[in-house]
């Protein structure tokens, strides 16, 4: 195999050819071990190694080993431990190497065929719909030059038939201006011969008098203007002989131009009377075409007769599909009122989940216990978990234990969004329709960074409008120097955060943030993933105050716990035999007894989730007390 998992063992230089060697029992016996590996027995002995030991050394080695000396023996039996070791690993990557041949043979090759067998009909459809859209496109080629051709037709009919009535509407109005023409020049000669009034004669006489004056006036003024010409035109010789002598050089470099143009226009004429040439001969080409094309046309008219019955067939399959169609609208009309009918079910049935969640969240705090919800994630094919959603548990296959809780949620049919809106928004409002201090832990073994974003948008949501929303977000840990991570990392020291505990609340000396806008305004670092291998708990405080002065701020915490180390804690807090002494125990404790209390367990099949299953347990067998506290 090209890409072998089996890993290689180089020589080592150590290894003494066999030759030199007494037969010894031990060196058969690795001789048959290595038969297992290869099913092959090799006869030659060993290659020798480029950096083999000198004979007399191997000679003394061997001396020492067969006289008994402890550490050469040591030696040859650290060899033989690594060659048994090297056997195990070469039957493991055969096995592995095994079972990706069989995956490969019966869940990869099928798909690629399968695929493989998709596409090549896939291929063909358009293959056939190709073929039948250039018949097309050819069909409507030849309907275009018909059309054109007749156009051309009509054209020279029309100028034929107007350029007839166009002459004889030329004839008639020359006529008639001959006519008018006549008739004008005769009414001249009457006016010429008809003698002018005294009065009309002297102004006549006076307008002729004034014309001598000006015509007086007009040859001064053009004896004038000739003598400026004259003198302009000397003026304008010399000024034209300047600009020649100035100009006389870029004509030189023109005419220069000129004759290379004039070469260029030698080459291209050779070039046009060989494209002329290449016209002539496409000329005949195209000819040829011509005739194939009328070939293809007769064709055509065959295929076209051929056709007629399918025409027909085409009709028929027409009516059909207008039965066809008018069922179909028929069925739509139905579907249509089935569709307003099951709308009107379907909110009557979120109507009923809406008071039946009620009920469940009434029911759980008649019970008494700490409400348990558990996320599950499936990422592969887990056969150790069964999970029943009617009866709400989940089970050990391996040892049959059953574990309650008050809620399973698939994570593959609601997010962090819906997982808070649906499943806890009826926890959320009993503890504020009663006044209640209450909290969400939320326990997984890695940051759940998604579920603290959906919580800071729920309630922003839920509360902005009833409540001013104060906002702290620490990080607790005995093992490092706590962390406010509301202020930003530019600000962010090492001093350590003072905690107290109150009778009513948990007091937090950090930096609080009024949420007036949204998610925009809080820092980066409570909505971004935080990378960290700290152990250690985060609480994220909401304190949410009333408009009413009177009554008193309401706190909600939300604690993150996503290490082993912390949900070991956690365990020994609701476990009724463990002492608690350190200050992260004292805080749970805290939480759970003087706060309702709402676990969510994030059941990652893809992680070890045995001990959120013993934590689980143990919390649904906790019960709360008068005054709201837990016994523990």
């Amino acid at each position: 195999m090209h890409y072998s998992k089996i890993p290689s063992i180089s020589v080592m230089s150590s290894t003494p050819p066999s030759n030199t060697y007494p037969q010894l029992k031990r060196q058969r016996l690795s001789t048959s071990m290595l038969q297992d590996v290869t099913n092959q027995i090799h006869s030659t002995p060993p290659r020798r190694s480029i950096t083999e030991e000198p004979t007399s050394r191997r000679t003394k080695l061997m001396n020492k080993y067969v006289f008994g000396d402890a550490s050469v023996i040591e030696e040859v039996k650290k060899r033989e431990r690594k060659i048994m070791k090297d056997i195990a690993h070469f039957r493991n990557a055969i096995a592995e190497i095994e079972k990706e041949t069989i995956q490969i043979r019966e869940q990869q090759l099928p798909d690629m065929q399968y695929e493989i067998s998709k596409r090549l009909t896939m291929c063909n459809e358009v293959k056939k719909e190709t073929s039948q859209l250039t018949t097309q496109l050819d069909m409507k080629d030849r309907e275009n030059d018909l059309c054109r051709k007749n156009e051309e037709l009509d054209m020279a009919n029309m100028q034929l038939k107007h350029s007839v009535e166009v002459q004889e509407v030329e004839n008639q109005l020359k006529q008639v201006l001959d006519d008018e023409k006549l008739k004008w020049d005769k009414k001249i000669m009457e006016l010429e011969n008809l003698k002018p009034d005294e009065k009309v004669a002297q102004e006549i006489h006076q307008l002729r008098d004034e014309l001598k004056q000006v015509n007086e006036q007009w040859e001064a003024l053009q004896r004038e203007n000739q003598d400026k010409c004259t003198e302009y035109e000397a003026k304008f010789k010399e000024d034209l002989e300047e600009f020649k002598r100035f100009k006389q050089e870029p004509m030189d470099n023109l005419e220069k131009e000129q004759g290379k143009l004039l070469d260029r226009h030698k080459k291209l004429q050779v070039e046009c009377d060989q494209l002329v040439n290449q016209i002539d001969s496409d000329k005949k080409e195209f000819s040829s075409i011509e005739l194939k094309i009328m070939d293809i046309q007769q064709k055509i008219t065959d295929t076209m007769i051929v056709n007629q019955p399918l025409e027909d067939e085409l009709v028929v399959s027409q009516s059909h599909y207008e039965k066809a169609k008018q069922e179909t609208e028929a069925i739509q009309e139905i579907a249509h009122a089935r569709e307003s009918y099951y709308k009107g079910k379907f909110d009557k049935m979120e109507e009923e989940q809406l008071r039946r969640r009620k009920l469940e969240n009434t029911i759980e705090e008649l019970k008494g216990g700490i409400r348990t919800f558990a996320y599950i994630t499936k990422k592969g094919q887990d056969d150790n978990l069964g999970v029943n959603y009617s009866e709400r548990t989940l089970t050990d296959l391996q040892n049959g234990q059953i574990f309650q809780f008050s809620r399973i949620i698939p994570s593959e049919l609601e997010t962090e969004n819906d997982l808070l809106y649906q499943d806890c928004e009826m926890y959320h409002e009993m503890c504020l329709k009663n006044r209640l201090n209450y909290n969400l832990i939320s326990v997984s073994q890695k940051p759940w960074d998604a579920l603290r974003i959906a919580l800071l948008e729920f309630i922003y949501t839920k509360c902005h409008d009833q409540f001013r929303i104060y906002l702290q977000y620490v990080f607790l840990s005995e093992d490092s120097p706590s962390q406010d991570l509301m202020l930003p990392s530019s600000e962010k020291c090492d001093n350590e955060i003072k905690l107290k505990i109150q009778r009513e609340c948990i007091e937090l000396d950090s930096k609080s943030t009024e949420m007036v806008h949204g998610l925009d305004e809080l820092p980066l670092s409570i909505k971004k993933e935080r990378k960290t291998s700290i152990p250690g708990i985060g609480i994220l405080k909401f304190q949410l105050v009333s408009s009413d002065s009177d009554r008193k701020p309401l706190n909600f915490y939300f604690i993150e716990i996503n290490d082993p180390t912390t949900i070991l804690t956690l365990d020994r807090v609701i476990s009724p035999d463990n002492a608690i002494k350190s200050p992260i125990s004292l805080i749970i404790k805290k939480l759970l007894s003087d706060t309702t209390s709402c676990f969510l367990f994030d059941i990652n099949d893809g992680e070890n989730y045995d001990s959120l299953l013993e934590i689980s347990k143990k919390l649904t067998q906790m019960k709360i007390v008068k005054n709201r506290r837990i016994s523990i």
